[in-house]
């Protein structure tokens, strides 16, 4: 039986965020024909990586290189660096699985276009990133093949030197326990509004326009609830603003939870709030996004990254910009158009569901596999 090692530093042992969630998919995706193991650092409880654990992780990755016949599925560029170097010697196939956010050094050019993010990094940190480019780019062209989330992701590659024949686009699914939905009724004569928000509360993560949206449909007497799900450095900061615009009544944290308690939690609320930066990776979709769309959930958002494809000509609800004012108007028009929008998140479920199951994604990665070189 030929062996898959997943190789990534997202963690799969608190599976919460998108990254850990499409790598915890790929894995549970892996024909059973296949001997599959995981490997990545292990975190302790602020969900920081430590020196000890960083090299534990890099000494078994060792040893899983040095195993010849092996096939290495490696989120990120980086990571695909020892493989490569050392597969003249212990024959490995190296497939790096780039997702819908391929390169971080384009990521990371993208953020720095936006003026709520400021990069804090260390001097040491700067200089890598210096390099970061020259490494990825290597790694493009010396990969076996490519898994990518979406055309965009795969121009992306191209562009800067991988080949068009090495990649497979497999666009993400989602786990069977996040696509038992349901949509509860609305009057707006005599309901509470309950919108729900899902974010890690950093600097750049856009709650407070969405506490000061709330501030000013609560001085017009709309009976909303907003519902925070998530935790971070930034949840003090909120929870201060909450207290002072006096919205006791109107915000509920619900601190960090499980992806299965996110899923139920998800399915109360009458729409989803998720106003994000404007410049991310052209080819970016953000998982939590995708999980909504997938359970038939009204959504605002914004026009960023890849997100708007999910959509389709569904534009009403898409944020031009993230400003108070904007986000309370596309509220209002929810809370007056409920059931047109409720209609037309079903309908996008449907579309969606045609193409994102795990059984066509684990179809195109056995193909994947598979194929000889």
């Amino acid at each position: 039986m030929k062996k898959i090692v997943l190789c990534t530093f997202s963690n799969l042992g608190s599976i919460v965020y998108g990254d850990a969630i499409n790598d915890s998919k790929l894995y549970d995706a892996i024909p059973p024909s296949y001997y599959k193991t995981a490997i990545y650092p292990s975190y302790n409880k602020k969900n920081k990586i430590s020196l000890k654990s960083i090299i534990e992780f890099y000494s078994r990755y060792l040893k899983e290189i040095i195993r010849t016949n092996t096939i290495f599925i490696v989120r990120g560029p980086k990571l695909t660096i020892l493989p490569i170097l050392l597969n003249k010697i212990w024959k490995n196939r190296v497939i790096l699985r780039s997702g819908c956010t391929p390169l971080m050094f384009v990521e990371r050019k993208a953020f720095a276009r936006n003026p709520e993010y400021q990069s804090n990094e260390s001097f040491f940190l700067k200089c890598f990133y210096y390099f970061e480019p020259i490494l990825e780019k290597f790694a493009l062209r010396n990969v076996d093949d490519f898994i990518v989330e979406n055309s965009r992701a795969a121009k992306i590659i191209t562009y800067y030197g991988g080949s068009s024949n090495k990649i497979e686009i497999i666009p993400y699914y989602i786990q069977e326990y996040f696509l038992k939905s349901s949509n509860p009724k609305y009057d707006i004569s005599k309901d509470c509004l309950k919108i729900g928000y899902v974010g890690r509360f950093k600097k750049y993560d856009l709650i407070i326009p969405i506490i000061n949206a709330i501030t000013l449909l609560k001085r017009e007497n709309y009976n909303i609830k907003l519902n925070l799900i998530g935790d971070g450095p930034k949840r003090t900061n909120i929870q201060n603003l909450v207290l002072k615009k006096e919205l006791y009544d109107n915000v509920v944290f619900l601190g960090e939870k499980s992806h299965r308690e996110v899923s139920d939690l998800v399915n109360d609320f009458h729409c989803l709030l998720f106003p994000m930066l404007n410049n991310l990776c052209p080819s970016t979709i953000a998982i939590k996004i995708l999980e909504s769309v997938m359970k038939g959930k009204i959504i605002i958002t914004t026009n960023s990254g890849n997100n708007v494809s999910l959509f389709l000509d569904n534009k009403d609800l898409i944020l031009k910009s993230t400003t108070d004012k904007a986000i309370a108007e596309k509220i209002k028009l929810v809370i007056n158009n409920y059931q047109k929008y409720k209609i037309i998140a079903e309908n996008l479920r449907q579309h969606h569901s045609k193409f994102r199951s795990k059984s066509i994604y684990r179809k195109l990665l056995t193909e994947l596999l598979n194929k000889t070189h």
